[in-house]
């Protein structure tokens, strides 16, 4: 990979952080996570260590689901013919 692509890999990635559809996705993990921490009728230790799970978790899917989708347009940019 040349520096390039590493740049527009880069650019890429911050673009899709924004993405509304990603943004609601960790909306949504949010909301289940205090629904959650709700019906556990949480202490403040428990609240802590689930928020340091769930920060890990958002993480972890964000850059999964980043990855995913710069390897389908690395592959549809690879594909001969048109798009």
């Amino acid at each position: 990979m040349t520096p390039d692509d590493r740049l527009h890999r880069a650019r890429d990635a911050e673009r899709l952080a924004n993405e509304p559809f990603l943004i609601e996705a960790m909306a949504s993990m949010e909301r289940k996570m205090i629904d959650t921490l709700i019906e556990m009728k949480a202490t403040e230790h428990d609240a802590r260590y689930l928020a340091v799970c769930k920060l890990t978790v958002i993480r972890g899917f964000r850059s999964d689901l980043q990855a995913a989708i710069l390897d389908g347009q690395e592959m549809d940019r690879r594909r001969p013919g048109p798009p």
